[in-house]
């Protein structure tokens, strides 16, 4: 119907990736494939119950949202689980609560390491930094190296339309990508 409709486009313009089920089970196995990315979960008020003890301790689970036109009926049993963020009344209410929790995970994704370099015993221990923060090294010295050339851009911009067919807004990202690449530096 045309709100539904609605509601998925409004999540869409808060979170890259939308997906709706109907099949609890179905859900329950989707959830289970995702291994490193973190899932904000809103679940409507006649599934929650049944759903939300079994996905609750899943640890891509960050977040669940319940979507109840009667909000006092389950505040109860839900303030005993703390990834319950709330029952909301309304999508755009749940849109606020998504969009500042989305930005918290990718905040709390994102790793950073610090090395001193005044100490001068720098070149010793490089053996003894984290993995990671070598990696990220490595690839920022790739990316400020390579040329990309129109063919690279015509795929990556191809596989994300793919990707991305029915979200309108990342699809606009994606065409303003294409246009404006080659006036910027891949890395500010």
């Amino acid at each position: 119907d045309n709100e539904f409709s609605n509601s998925i486009t409004e999540l869409r313009r808060i979170v890259n990736t939308v997906i709706t089920f109907t099949d609890v089970d179905e859900c329950i196995d989707s959830m289970t494939n995702i291994k490193d990315e973190k899932i904000l979960m809103i679940i409507s008020h006649e599934l929650d119950e049944n759903i939300v003890p079994i996905v609750h301790d899943f640890t891509q689970i960050n977040a669940i949202y319940i979507f109840s036109k009667n909000k006092s009926q389950d505040k109860e049993w839900t303030q005993q689980l703390p990834k319950v963020k709330d029952i909301f009344s309304s999508i755009s209410s749940i849109g606020h609560v998504l969009k500042q929790d989305s930005q918290n995970c990718d905040q709390d994704s994102v790793s950073i390491s610090i090395v001193s370099t005044k100490t001068g015993k720098l070149n010793e221990n490089l053996d003894q930094l984290d993995p990671t923060f070598m990696y990220t090294q490595i690839l920022k010295e790739i990316l400020l190296t390579i040329n990309f050339n129109q063919q690279h851009i015509e795929d990556f911009t191809n596989y994300y339309r793919e990707n991305f067919v029915d979200n309108a807004i990342q699809l606009n990202n994606i065409e303003q990508f294409e246009r404006n690449y080659a006036n910027y530096s891949p890395i500010w």
